[in-house]
């Protein structure tokens, strides 16, 4: 399938359960995770989403997978273990090892979600379903409600309050970031006011991301609290020239 720019988009499957840039108009909510898929802060899934974003029966099913599937996301003795023997002897390579097993993770909740619907949930594209993504470093988990019901010749813009989390954690290493290049919901954002938003949005977004680059809860406090300052500044100066 092709996205409105004439790009090919994946089919649905479960190495690619990824909202897509053609979802936009249907989309009604998005549940984040708990936590950043660490060793210290494992992804807890909720319960947080509208009793009416799935059918009785695929609401059910989820909150089946939620409460049997939990300790997938869950970092077991032999992940802890690995993960600190390499930390202490291969330090160079801690970072890269962390990163496979959030991704491992990732890959085994999406397989397992996918396996607790029918098929034909997945491909439906006149209903309710939903779809389950994660940002590149497989820290910021989320899944995304659909209804196919409605679509672009009804569409009236994202529905606010619109919450979108930041991926990273605030260091040199991961740094937070605003994808505003690849999340569908993130891209939504401009038909609140298109004409104005096309041209001026990104760059904000881009500026905003480079302000959350130098962001690093191990610097100095001083440094520290200047740059979150800066930050802050900048959002509020994107409320009052894009937003009002």
């Amino acid at each position: 399938m092709r996205d409105d720019d004439g790009e090919i988009e994946a089919m649905i499957g479960p190495h690619n359960m990824g909202m897509q840039d053609r979802d936009i108009w249907s989309h009604t909510h998005r549940m984040y995770f708990i936590g950043e898929n660490s060793i210290n802060y494992p992804w807890f899934m909720t319960r947080d989403f509208p009793t009416n974003s799935l059918s009785e029966q695929n609401k059910e099913r989820l909150l089946k997978y939620i409460k049997k599937e939990q300790w997938t996301l869950d970092w077991n003795r032999c992940d802890t273990v690995k993960y600190t023997i390499i930390r202490l002897l291969f330090p160079c390579c801690a970072d890269a090892s962390h990163r496979a097993t959030r991704r491992k993770h990732y890959k085994d909740a999406a397989d397992k979600l996918y396996r607790s619907f029918d098929d034909s949930d997945w491909d439906n594209i006149t209903d309710r379903t939903l779809r389950f993504s994660t940002d590149e470093s497989a820290r910021l988990g989320y899944v995304d409600f659909l209804d196919y019901r409605k679509n672009k010749e009804n569409y009236k813009g994202p529905q606010l309050p619109c919450t979108l989390l930041l991926a990273g954690n605030g260091t040199m290493d991961s740094p937070y970031k605003l994808n505003f290049l690849d999340d569908p919901v993130a891209k939504s954002l401009v038909y609140l006011d298109k004409e104005t938003l096309k041209a001026k949005l990104p760059p904000f977004l881009q500026n905003l991301n480079t302000l959350l680059d130098k962001l690093d809860f191990f610097k100095f406090n001083r440094q520290t609290m200047k740059d979150l300052n800066d930050v802050v500044e900048w959002i509020d100066i994107g409320n009052r020239i894009l937003f009002n």
